[in-house]
């Protein structure tokens, strides 16, 4: 997971938090122009020069949107590292709202690095994913002495309730296009989107010339092997042939499971040579793999290219289906 230290002012200590993680969503720009209207509103409300929501880095507090105000010193993607005590870093750290009327009567925050844009009074509450990783905060700043109200405050957590609201949104989509485009079982891509995938690498040879090469695998005699053993157990040894598979590709190959036991891989970049290669490892792997020797598993696989003959999934699928017929054939 993503983790890096804050610094609290308050008490000179350091404290670990989670952050973004890699896998989350990316803020789509109608989400980002919901937000801004929400900083401008917020600013123009608590008659504040500086409304800010900040993301929060391995190593900085980062201007993510500010209110477009004229008056608003931070610059957009501008950045403070992380350490330096920053009023943000306590909001993190501490997971709380932090209010500070003045700075500048105050021991702990008159030389906190906002001090150098005079922003001496601050209102902040923090921003996070619903598994409680921390995106950032929202925050309003004055360069003044302000007396914040209650209703000031509850309005900011609103805001930033209805900010939450909007990434548990963006992750339920994200959760909704997985779930559509993976195979519940192996969780290696399905039918429609490995075709889908297929269908935009032909596309892409097509503007390129780009290598594409496909390959169609079937596990030899499967059904006898689910009479025999039960449908559990053969369950099982798909998971642990698609993992096999996988494990084998580079990142720019995609591998998908088109029938029950059959699946389809998408090279690139790759010879016909280097293709055989990979198909080879794969079967190394399966046949000294100790939990799959007693099944005696063995696969059938058939290889097509890309090229002017062979130019759309039809003639791709039928070609590559071919070869592992035959293959099948002398078994």
């Amino acid at each position: 997971m993503n983790k890096t230290e804050v610094l609290l002012r308050e008490i000179n200590q350091l404290t670990t938090v989670t952050y973004t993680f890699d896998y989350k969503p990316e803020i789509s720009d109608d989400i980002q122009n919901k937000w801004q209207v929400i900083l401008n509103v917020v600013a123009d409300l608590l008659n504040v020069p500086a409304g800010l929501i900040m993301k929060i880095t391995k190593k900085h507090m980062q201007v993510f949107l500010k209110s477009s105000n004229s008056e608003n010193p931070y610059p957009l993607k501008g950045k403070d590292e992380l350490g330096n005590g920053l009023y943000c870093e306590t909001v993190i750290g501490n997971d709380k709202p932090l209010y500070v009327k003045n700075a500048l009567k105050s021991e702990v925050w008159k030389d906190n690095p906002d001090i150098k844009l005079n922003m001496i009074s601050y209102l902040g509450l923090p921003i996070k994913w619903q598994n409680g990783e921390v995106f950032g905060t929202i925050c309003v700043l004055d360069n003044k002495e302000h007396s914040f109200s209650k209703k000031h405050i509850t309005l900011l957590e609103s805001l930033k309730n209805a900010i939450q609201t909007d990434l548990q949104n963006l992750e339920l989509i994200q959760e909704l296009n997985s779930l559509a485009r993976t195979d519940y079982l192996t969780g290696i891509a399905n039918r429609r989107y490995i075709f889908e995938l297929l269908n935009n690498s032909i596309k892409e040879y097509n503007k390129n010339n780009s290598k594409i090469i496909i390959s169609m695998l079937d596990i030899d005699h499967f059904k006898k092997t689910n009479d025999i053993y039960g449908h559990h157990t053969g369950d099982n040894i798909l998971k642990l042939f698609s993992k096999i598979i996988k494990n084998e590709l580079e990142e720019q190959d995609n591998i998908g499971r088109i029938g029950g036991d059959e699946f389809l891989i998408i090279f690139k970049d790759k010879s016909v040579e280097t293709v055989e290669k990979i198909i080879n490892n794969i079967q190394s792997k399966i046949k000294n793999l100790k939990s799959l020797a007693k099944y005696n598993i063995t696969f059938s696989y058939g290889i097509a290219k890309v090229n002017k003959t062979n130019d759309s999934l039809t003639d791709l699928i039928r070609k590559a289906d071919d070869f592992l017929m035959k293959q099948k054939q002398q078994i």
